[in-house]
């Protein structure tokens, strides 16, 4: 029978039945995800965001991690990313 079922579907009754969330909040909740799932309309855009980062003596996980993942999103020219070194003594610049 999951063969047969699109991904879209699949993911949908998984999050509805399954979801380790659900065991927690209780199935109350369950026609608040129906109408969100039905009723809410995704944005038709695209909206800028801006990440602010405030850092001391972390710049190396920061130059090889997070700024390599930011660059690897699909829409990276939406990410303004501010970056706020609280005199940091691991890197010169």
């Amino acid at each position: 029978m999951k063969r047969w079922l699109p991904i879209a579907l699949k993911q949908w009754l998984w999050q509805v039945f399954k979801t380790p969330q659900r065991k927690i909040v209780g199935w109350h909740t369950l026609w608040t995800d129906f109408k969100a799932a039905v009723f809410l309309k995704q944005p038709s855009s695209l909206q800028p965001i801006t990440i602010c980062i405030g850092i001391k003596d972390r710049n190396m996980p920061l130059l090889h991690h997070v700024i390599p993942s930011l660059n690897n999103c699909n829409h990276p020219e939406l990410i303004t990313l501010s970056i706020e070194d609280a005199g940091s003594t691991d890197l010169q610049n």
